[in-house]
């Protein structure tokens, strides 16, 4: 356990006072830009936690039943870190809210801890012992199905236009819009990406300026799309303004767009353009607010 602290410390300590002289910060910009402090986040955490119960489920009743039954506080040396590890890890997921997207990401670090804990508590209770092999086949196809039929997992990763249509855009932008040009959007992944062009993170999660400002009531709304600052995103005056997510909008879809669009500067210095976009062979159209007297897109 010495050693194992020693080389775990070795290598986090220095990445973490590096990452500390670099950013300015002690955590990652997402945290700052995502979590609050208020009632409703909290139970958020919980609700997210909750849910995961049911792709975890086969996974986590062994593991429950030895913890009850005490197997995991006596023989099983230093083993008996795994729970206190998994508990702190689930406290924390609980506390900031858990997360907006699809197939429960924020659980991932933890998966190959629990499939040790189930494999260990199947080997200390006696009635799953006897059946491990078809324990273990039943808790395989379980995970199968579940990752085909959970609404939180493959429905919501199908049904979920932003990638698909963000490459689009950001394949069109490059194509119609000069590399130099600035863009301000919310989907700050696909778009940037397949576009090349500089971008500004209307929701501050790439954005350290916007990810750090004071927002009342963080942890309220849709996590990871609360914090704004439509006058910071004004003075940077970009060429181009996507709203809502990665085809546009006309009207505002998130707080960041409308902070820019109650602000008369912003209608001052901004019109609207709407451009056709194939997306799987379908036309859309893609609404951009266009600084004025542009000659592009």
């Amino acid at each position: 356990t010495s050693a194992a602290l020693a080389a775990f410390t070795a290598i986090a300590l220095p990445h973490f006072l590096w990452r500390l002289w670099y950013y300015g910060y002690p955590l990652p910009n997402t945290f700052y830009a995502k979590v609050g402090g208020t009632a409703q986040q909290i139970e958020n955490g919980a609700v997210y936690a909750l849910r995961f119960l049911i792709p975890a489920l086969l996974l986590l009743v062994p593991t429950v039943v030895a913890l009850v039954k005490g197997h995991w506080a006596r023989g099983v040396s230093n083993r008996a870190v795994l729970p206190v590890v998994c508990g702190v890890y689930l406290l924390y997921v609980i506390l900031v809210g858990g997360d907006s997207m699809p197939a429960f990401r924020f659980f991932a670090p933890i998966l190959p801890l629990l499939c040790l804990m189930a494999a260990l508590s199947v080997q200390r209770l006696e009635g799953l012992r006897r059946h491990a092999v078809p324990f273990a086949l039943a808790a395989a196809v379980y995970g199968i199905a579940v990752t085909h039929f959970d609404p939180d997992i493959n429905e919501r990763i199908h049904r979920d236009p932003v990638s698909k249509s963000g490459m689009a855009v950001g394949m069109w932008l490059a194509q119609h819009v000069p590399p130099d040009a600035v863009l301000a959007t919310n989907t700050a992944g696909t778009v940037p990406y397949y576009s090349g062009l500089r971008t500004i993170d209307m929701l501050g999660l790439c954005d350290a300026h916007i990810a750090h400002r004071k927002i009342e009531h963080l942890g309220r709304g849709l996590m990871g799309h609360e914090k704004h600052d439509g006058d910071y995103v004004l003075s940077r005056r970009p060429d181009l303004i996507l709203f809502a997510a990665s085809i546009g909008a006309l009207t505002p879809g998130f707080p960041s767009d409308e902070d820019l669009y109650v602000n008369p500067k912003f209608h001052e210095l901004y019109e609207p353009q709407v451009y056709p976009v194939q997306i799987e062979g379908t036309s859309y159209p893609l609404t951009l607010y266009r600084l004025k007297g542009l000659p592009y897109p």
